[in-house]
């Protein structure tokens, strides 16, 4: 139980790069049920009503960042081949792992 809204998110990475599309991260969604290897359609039909942001981080390549809708703070972040809706999301991580 508790209240969702006073509950803090640990810190993870879902990251195709540990695994191929059928190693269990695959099967680790987000509470959304955004997964890694879901296709960049998929990021937007979950998230619509949020802000989504397609930049170039200079470590890990083009990347999603998730923001409540009017701004705050980075919700999600992870790598994806591109901005299209066929592109792959390759990877979720919250806004305090490695990089973000």
């Amino acid at each position: 139980g508790g209240d969702a809204t006073t509950n803090e998110f640990l810190s993870y990475r879902m990251d195709l790069d540990y695994g191929d599309l059928t190693s269990p991260t695959r099967e680790i969604a987000t509470l959304s049920g955004l997964r890694a290897g879901d296709q960049v359609s998929v990021l937007k039909d979950i998230y619509d009503g949020f802000e989504i942001e397609y930049v170039v981080d200079p470590n890990v390549g083009e990347v999603f960042k998730l923001y409540p809708q009017g701004g705050g703070d980075l919700l999600l972040w992870g790598p994806v081949d591109g901005h299209e809706d066929e592109d792959l999301v390759r990877g979720i991580y919250s806004p305090d792992s490695c990089g973000a």
